[in-house]
């Protein structure tokens, strides 16, 4: 009986050991997610955290209900879609002024309301006038050439700027650097 103790005793001690010795394997290769290395931090454009491209309209197609216009944009990513954010601006003055999509333009007795449709690699603008005709086009109505931003932001880029006003292309180009 006393030898049959020892066995069990010795068999507890190993499989206590071998027990802790797996928690310990477990746990050291384990490691913290290390966040600062993870989300770049702001610096110079071209950063992966932000993409920003420019896009002058010439010549507009419409269905017969908008006018409308594509872009194709490779940085507008699935994950972009997913996460991230795209923001859209428009400026009739060569841009000087940029304005954020959605936008209503009021005349009177009709408006005309400027929006954006997005999907994986392309970006549509619409300029659709709630009037009884299809009304003119965006060109036309304000006797100028007009010229969009397209900005990508990645989930990264929004947690690393959460306090910046992305209605507001000035504030995105200054939390980001983004040249002219």
């Amino acid at each position: 009986m006393t030898g049959n103790k020892k066995t069990k005793n010795k068999m507890k001690k190993t499989i206590i050991l071998g027990m802790f010795a797996l928690t310990m394997l477990t746990f050291s290769s384990c490691k913290k997610e290390d966040y600062d290395s993870k989300y770049q931090p702001k610096g110079t454009y071209g950063n992966s955290n932000i993409s920003s491209s420019t896009w002058i309209v010439t010549s507009w197609t419409n269905n017969g209900i908008r006018y409308y216009s594509d872009f194709n944009v490779a940085a507008l990513t699935s994950s972009v879609q997913s996460s991230g954010s795209v923001q859209v601006f428009f400026s009739i003055d060569g841009g000087q002024n940029w304005v954020a999509l959605p936008y209503t333009q009021y005349y009177t007795p009709s408006n005309y309301m400027w929006s954006y449709i997005t999907q994986t690699g392309v970006v549509e603008v619409d300029w659709i006038y709630d009037g009884t005709t299809l009304g003119s086009d965006p060109n036309t109505v304000y006797g100028a050439v007009c010229k969009f931003k397209v900005v990508c932001i990645s989930a990264a880029g929004l947690i690393a700027n959460p306090n910046t006003d992305y209605t507001d292309y000035n504030a995105i180009k200054k939390d980001f650097n983004l040249p002219n």
